[in-house]
């Protein structure tokens, strides 16, 4: 590749690949070239650059000694006769992803780890204000061997959860947006990800949906499990057959709806509180019927097609 790349190591051992112009004051600078590679973190086994050359042989291979742990700057030549290329794939922002928030009270902030790796956020923040490696207030700063498993959750919460405690909190009456950054050296960071949170109801948190992949809505509280949508949702059915000359009873099956609303006019039907259409005889015809469903959070309309026989 043209240019300087940074490459950072986390604690599953794999390298990620940054774009940077020059090395970091302080580090040890032991070549110079076009591609410039920053090692972060220990350093041991097998880590390589490439399948089968591991990075210490690679090191004794250019004539270069360091001790491990450290942080160095190391600058290589694009070309090695029998190692193969160092240009990186795709640069990839480790997959935690901010999954759940709830703001009433006792505020609590949810963590996933949607890879299958182990990730080590040890010294990653979280805020509710603009990313600072620098800001000493709104901040909570994972402690170090805070290591997140493939597919695991981490909760931090203002109080009850030992040492992971929040300084601060997200207003429910006004929203407000909470970041997760990853520091890449002592004076910068990059964004890991952020969550937008709404002004938010009672009884309410605002995650993922689908969990850990999907865009943020209105969820059922699930501190430390699976997100759970609770915008009103219908189930079935989509078309119904009704026997002419008799009145037609249908039941609306649906999730998390408090009221029913019949937005078709003329028609003469109703909907019980339970979610049941009535239709009369004198009525009935193949007609669909709009139903708006709703609860404290949103609402849907669905389409009902009615026929007859």
């Amino acid at each position: 590749p043209s240019g300087q790349w940074e490459r950072t190591v986390n604690p599953s051992r794999k390298l990620q690949w940054f774009k940077s112009t020059t090395c970091h004051q302080g580090e040890q600078v032991l070549a110079t070239a076009a591609l410039s590679i920053v090692l972060s973190g220990t350093l041991k086994g097998m880590l390589s650059f490439h399948q089968s050359q591991p990075l210490l042989a690679l090191l004794k291979i250019l004539g270069l000694a360091i001790s491990m742990p450290t942080r160095v700057c190391l600058a290589l030549s694009l070309t090695f006769s029998g190692i193969g290329s160092l240009a990186p794939a795709s640069a990839a922002v480790p997959s935690i992803v901010i999954n759940e928030v709830d703001c009433h009270g006792n505020d609590w902030i949810e963590l996933l780890n949607k890879s299958n790796n182990s990730v080590d956020i040890s010294n990653w923040l979280l805020t509710d204000k603009k990313l600072s490696v620098t800001n000493p207030v709104h901040i909570y700063r994972f402690p170090d061997g805070t290591l997140l498993s493939a597919g695991a959750r981490l909760v931090v919460q203002q109080t009850g959860v030992g040492n992971l405690q929040l300084p601060f909190g997200i207003s429910c009456a006004k929203g407000g947006i909470v970041r997760l950054g990853q520091p890449i050296s002592p004076t910068s960071m990059i964004l890991v990800d952020s969550i937008l949170v709404p002004i938010t109801p009672a009884g309410a948190s605002f995650g993922r949906i689908p969990d850990a992949t999907g865009a943020a809505q209105f969820t059922v509280p699930t501190k430390g499990k699976k997100n759970q949508s609770a915008l009103p949702k219908f189930l079935a059915p989509k078309s119904v057959v009704c026997k002419a000359g008799r009145v037609c009873r249908i039941k609306l099956h649906t999730l998390n709806v408090k009221q029913f609303t019949i937005l078709t006019k003329s028609t003469g039907a109703t909907i019980t509180k339970a979610g049941v259409l009535v239709i009369p005889a004198r009525k009935l015809k193949s007609v669909s019927y709009l139903v708006n469903i709703a609860n404290s959070y949103g609402s849907l309309t669905v389409k009902l097609r009615i026929t007859t026989k």
